[in-house]
């Protein structure tokens, strides 16, 4: 085959297509490529912000009329772009795996001062779904935890974005999307160098934050390559299915149905993000639809065995029972942090007292009580594993290069941390209930809860164990020799009991 790529003129776009290209040429059915760039009816203006502009696919619709007519094989897209309803003539055959489908807010550092002083911080988007959901999460986590929200329309593409935040006195930050960053900083072609070196400045100059799935679902689709073709091509369907990836199209399709059911489109106040893990599936969905119901929900569908107990054979019953020993301040001396480019923060207790880092420290941390704890006292936080516990990939690779983490934890985890760990408290005496034996389902916040019960009453061994993903999960599999049901949180557990 000599194939024909499509996709807009972008620096973006472009190297979206030439990935695509790469892996179609890897293929022994593929002899050439050729690319069609074109600039699209989204692209020419440049001064409605998008949820005003009235046509569905203003991105994508004159490419599907050049696939329609033969003058192009395959387009590539950037999926959150095309209409929820597909085309009768064209289908999606395919996609890649996704990139990193988070937000990015970059901050410019100057700016940090309006913070100090309770100024309006002013972030640049577009987008009616950032600004409803991000001005309630920014409020709290922007360092001291009390910022005042705006944001102001932006058009252009990613390097036209950047220039405007740094060029305009006004303006603290910019939300985009962290896929078309990393995309653009791993590109190779010395076609990307100036928009590769802009980029770079900018994050020279601004600091950055990594806005979780959690508290910001993203746009239906965001960080996935849409490949589209004609639907009566059965071989060109079959041949982009063989770079096709079903963990990322299946999520997608799940993303876009939940978006097709509230009308769809970019004016939308909805967020929706579907994750894979090997544990389950996680569904993140929040916002406001046009009817004024509020959607906030974050779950987790897994395969469990069904929770049957009385109340009495239930630990915790609340969740300050969990805690099954004191803890005490360990002293850390100044030289071991300061020598720690990133650090992350189990919980917040972890975070050593009077312990101040430099801003070109990166600090991640276990979940949103940790991040708005520490933000209360003035910390810049990068980012969150979300719960999901700290094996959870970061994704930083292309932002800050190659990351080695040093762990803030308690001095029993030093054992079983596999990378650099800092102890900065301890666990003093037990607080373990007399009637532990009792129970029959048990959910663990920690490993270390969990051995020191079962060191003390070995029975509990043959109970139903949950706690959530991570570390711990992985620990007590490996001490039971079966897998925890795995939950999001201590209230999804709890809910099972109702």
């Amino acid at each position: 085959m000599k194939l024909v790529i499509g996709s807009r003129k972008s620096d973006l776009a472009r190297i979206q297509a030439y990935a695509v290209g790469r892996e179609l040429l890897k293929l022994p059915q593929v002899e050439s490529i050729d690319y069609l760039f074109k600039t699209s009816l989204g692209d020419q203006n440049q001064d409605d912000p998008l949820w005003k502009m009235p046509e569905k696919g203003v991105f994508t619709q004159d490419l599907t009329k050049d696939l329609i007519d033969e003058e192009i094989s395959l387009v590539v897209h950037s999926w959150k772009d095309l209409p929820v309803e597909e085309h009768p003539e064209t289908t999606i055959a395919g996609t890649m795996a996704r990139g990193d489908q988070r937000d990015l807010l970059l901050f410019k550092k100057e700016a940090l001062e309006a913070l100090v002083k309770n100024e309006d911080i002013q972030v640049f988007s577009s987008s009616p779904r950032r600004a409803y959901n991000l001005s309630r999460f920014l409020s709290w986590a922007l360092p001291g935890g009390k910022a005042k929200i705006e944001f102001k329309d932006v058009r252009g593409n990613i390097q036209t974005r950047v220039r405007k935040l740094l060029d305009s006195d006004d303006i603290h930050g910019l939300v985009v999307a962290k896929a078309a960053i990393d995309r653009m900083l791993s590109a190779k072609e010395e076609e990307f160098k100036d928009s590769w070196e802009l980029l770079r400045t900018a994050l020279e100059q601004c600091l950055y934050m990594v806005l979780p799935l959690k508290e910001n679902p993203t746009a239906a689709a965001q960080g996935a390559l849409a490949i589209e073709v004609k639907r009566d091509n059965k071989d060109l369907i079959e041949l982009v299915g063989k770079i096709n990836c079903s963990d990322t199209f299946d999520c997608v399709q799940k993303e876009r149905q939940v978006l097709a059911q509230h009308g769809g489109g970019c004016h939308q106040k909805i967020g929706v993000s579907f994750l894979k893990r090997d544990y389950g599936e996680i569904k993140s969905l929040k916002g406001l639809t046009e009817a004024g119901v509020e959607l906030d929900e974050w779950r987790l569908t897994a395969e469990r065995k069904k929770y049957e107990a009385k109340a009495s054979e239930i630990f915790p019953l609340e969740m300050k029972q969990a805690r099954l020993a004191n803890d005490e301040n360990i002293e850390v001396k100044e030289e071991p942090l300061a020598g720690c480019k990133a650090v992350f923060v189990a919980k917040s207790r972890a975070f050593p007292v009077g312990w101040i880092p430099e801003l070109d420290q990166w600090l991640w941390v276990a979940g949103s009580r940790t991040w708005r704890k520490l933000a209360e006292i003035g910390l810049w936080i990068n980012g969150s594993a979300e719960a999901l516990g700290d094996c959870e990939d970061a994704r930083l690779e292309n932002i800050a290069g190659p990351v080695n983490w040093t762990k803030l934890t308690h001095e029993e985890a030093l054992a079983y941390s596999e990378g650099p760990a800092i102890a900065t408290y301890r666990l003093t005496e037990s607080k373990i209930p007399a009637d532990l034996e009792a129970k029959k389902c048990f959910y663990w916040t920690s490993y270390s809860s969990f051995k020191r019960a079962l060191t003390q009453f070995p029975a509990i061994q043959n109970a139903q164990h949950a706690c959530g993903p991570g570390k711990t999960a992985e620990l007590i599999e490996k001490e039971l020799g079966r897998k925890p049901d795995v939950f999001l949180s201590y209230k999804e557990w709890r809910n099972e009991f109702q």
